[in-house]
């Protein structure tokens, strides 16, 4: 189920935005040669956190069906592997435990600025 390099990442909400929105460190995760993996939980969450932030609808839309194909289906597997990742990280999202779990099985790095996940295996933490 891994992902093939050049540069294979899986995309958690935090990381989607942050592209979306042209964050300069994160100009390097937007190129071509950068492989996406996330879920529609991640896309869901995106959506939302766009929309709040007063992101026009059409253009929160086109960029959520741009993303659907990168999308990873889950499991009951990765599910209950994110239920005990969670048991040890419970003020992490589910859709957080699940996102990583799913970068772990990928064995790609899970790429995020979100201050929880500072320092964890795994992880490609960019702010």
């Amino acid at each position: 189920m891994a992902l093939n390099p050049p540069a294979a990442y899986f995309f958690d909400t935090y990381a989607l935005m942050a592209v979306f929105e042209g964050t300069e460190s994160y100009h390097s995760y937007a190129g071509p040669g950068v492989r996406i993996a996330t879920t529609e939980l991640n896309l869901m969450e995106f959506a939302y956190v766009a929309l709040r932030k007063g992101r026009p609808r059409a253009i929160v839309e086109r960029k959520f069906h741009d993303l659907l194909p990168y999308c990873r289906p889950l499991f009951s597997g990765l599910l209950l592997e994110a239920a005990l990742f969670r048991t040890r990280h419970p003020r992490m999202s589910y859709i957080d435990c699940i996102g990583y779990r799913m970068a772990r099985e990928l064995n790609v790095p899970f790429l995020t600025g979100d201050d929880a996940f500072r320092g964890m295996e795994g992880v490609e933490f960019v702010r």
